[in-house]
């Protein structure tokens, strides 16, 4: 039986404590044993575009790992971040940290080593977010939807009568806010909440997606995530028709997180090329990893990024230009 993040983080905090044929990736692994008890960063990552790993290692505290996206190269790490959960990233390279068992979301400048702003979400365990590039609104999956106005620190709260469970949100180009979870009997659900709305708008994607997985707008469709698939919708009002979908097969172990980075200055940049999923393994002796593929067709992973121990959440910080 496949055992969910969130259920492991639960026992953690309990205890204290495409279709072608795959290509062969190519390994990178840090073999780097860092002395540093505190977060660095690499003076060169500031100009680089980064990925923040979270990850859930079984022998230290959990951290975030940052590297960079064209070499894979081990520059830096967050510490003191009590149970990162998956990740996101804004238009200007900030990136956001759910801290769940601190009930608090950290936001980081690209290549920084300290937080530049706390949302606190007292009462609540964040787990996903979502930046809106159109308005500066960060969305927080918290048990249900908490809206932090353009990155204020007061949410407004915002809950769907057929959600039971709530699991990743992301916004498109437009500022329209779509979130998948689970209904009362188990089902997948998925909805969106238009710009500027307090009500959602429930959406039947028909029989595709199974499992709520991540959400984000590709730059021309909705992908919503489910195990190793990537599903592409047209959202039209209460239903979502299949554009296509991208297998993320090959990799070493199952899917957590998807992200979708995107390049370009402005909002209306291309359709991602890129997909990278963090993996990871609920054993000791498996420490998964982070896969990177060609979008949309996936074929096999162009790469496997071996360094984080435990990989959870991901995401692609652009630098700033």
């Amino acid at each position: 039986m496949k055992v969910s993040l969130a259920s492991v983080c639960a026992a953690v905090l309990l205890a204290g404590c495409g279709n072608s044929v795959a290509a062969s990736p190519s390994v990178t692994t840090n073999g780097t044993q860092t002395s540093h008890l505190r977060s660095w960063m690499n003076p060169t990552a500031a100009g680089e575009n980064l990925v923040y790993i979270s990850t859930f290692p079984f022998s230290r505290v959990s951290e975030v790992e940052v590297y960079t996206y064209g070499e894979r190269s081990y520059v830096g790490i967050l510490k003191g971040i009590n149970n990162p959960q998956t990740l996101c990233s804004d238009k200007a390279g900030n990136v956001f940290v759910p801290e769940g068992s601190d009930s608090k979301v950290l936001e980081f400048a690209h290549g920084g080593t300290s937080s530049i702003a706390t949302f606190n979400d007292a009462g609540h365990s964040p787990r996903a977010c979502s930046a809106d590039k159109v308005t500066g609104n960060v969305a927080v999956i918290d048990g249900g939807v908490a809206i932090y106005q353009n990155a204020s620190t007061h949410p407004t709260r915002h809950q769907d009568a057929k959600f039971a469970s709530y699991h990743f949100c992301g916004y498109d180009d437009s500022g329209n806010l779509f979130v998948d979870g689970n209904d009362d009997s188990g089902r997948f659900a998925f909805a969106e909440l238009p710009k500027g709305a307090n009500t959602f708008i429930n959406i039947n994607l028909g029989h595709y997606v199974a499992k709520p997985g991540s959400v984000q707008w590709d730059g021309k469709y909705m992908a919503v995530s489910s195990d190793e698939t990537v599903y592409r919708f047209t959202i039209t009002g209460e239903t979502g028709e299949l554009e296509g979908s991208t297998n993320l097969l090959g990799g070493d172990g199952p899917i957590e997180q998807v992200w979708l980075p995107r390049f370009g200055k402005r909002i209306s940049n291309p359709q991602a090329k890129h997909a990278l999923a963090a993996q990871y393994h609920f054993f000791r002796h498996e420490p998964g990893d982070v896969g990177f593929w060609s979008y949309p067709n996936a074929g096999g992973p162009t790469h496997l990024l071996r360094g984080p121990d435990h990989p959870a959440g991901v995401t692609v910080s652009v630098a700033p230009k």
